[in-house]
């Protein structure tokens, strides 16, 4: 197949895109060279057995507002990436500025990749996932707490834990310095 073709791949996922990151490698191991993970987690909801994570109910509430208000709810969504970050307004200006000049997101999109939320559990992948990996956490992140990245590090045989601890959600736009010194010199020592 094209997937498992060619020059093995190294791999920046945030937030969603690290859960699609790692359900990728985890299906193709030998496609990946590394992996960086940012602001993500194996178990986006909550529960029982995993502390670092949505209630189910909040990310229920949150496909319900984006059905009857998109706007308004996709601009408090945007607040919530950057929560408790100092210095935040520019950052998220310009986020709201290019979100807002974009056609909003189809629906039927929005609403599979809320399933998927509600429903991956990655976790018993982890542990087969042995390609060189990082795993960039915000200590401000209430998306996907810090704790969950921490997890994630320690369940990865070969990664390491970058944590950005003033940083939210959105590590790469609100401390980019820091971000860059983290993830550059990795992704220079292992991609192929």
């Amino acid at each position: 197949s094209q997937v498992d073709a060619g020059v093995p791949l190294a791999i920046l996922g945030w937030s969603f895109g690290g859960t699609v990151a790692q359900r990728f490698a985890a299906r193709h191991p030998q496609r990946i060279a590394c992996l960086a993970l940012v602001c993500t987690t194996p178990r986006f909801v909550s529960g029982a057995d995993w502390p670092h994570g949505v209630a189910p109910r909040v990310l229920e509430q949150f496909g319900d507002e984006l059905r009857v208000a998109y706007v308004p709810t996709i601009r408090r969504f945007l607040s919530l990436q950057m929560q408790n970050v100092a210095d935040a307004r520019p950052t998220l200006a310009l986020m709201r500025a290019q979100l807002e000049a974009r056609p909003p997101a189809d629906p039927a999109a929005l609403a599979g990749a809320l399933a998927i939320l509600e429903s991956a559990d990655l976790r018993d992948a982890a542990p087969a996932l042995a390609m060189p990996a990082l795993v960039v956490t915000g200590g401000r992140d209430t998306l996907t707490p810090a704790g969950a990245g921490a997890w994630l590090a320690d369940a990865m045989p070969d990664a390491r834990l970058a944590p950005i601890t003033e940083a939210a959600h959105i590590p790469f736009l609100s401390h980019p310095a820091e971000f860059a010194v983290a993830v550059a010199p990795f992704l220079d020592a292992h991609a192929a």
